[in-house]
């Protein structure tokens, strides 16, 4: 996703309808790109898994989000 997207933009999304075998990330810390990182290693390239972030920060913050978007 090239961008957040909110829970109603996420229901009306095809996409996001069809998601299966995703991990849920309940809030958002600073550090979050150190917990997505290893979630995106070369090596589980065949397993990759959508990683759905669900938080009350509105917007989210623009260095949080460009530090787990290049994943």
């Amino acid at each position: 996703m090239p961008n957040p997207v909110t829970q109603i933009e996420a229901s009306e999304d095809k996409n996001f309808q069809s998601l299966k075998n995703h991990i849920v990330v309940c809030g958002i810390h600073s550090s979050i790109s150190q917990f997505v990182l290893p979630l995106r290693t070369k090596y589980l390239k065949n397993y990759l898994q959508d990683i759905v972030i669900i938080t009350d920060i509105d917007p989210l913050p623009a260095a949080i989000w460009e530090s787990i978007s290049k994943f």
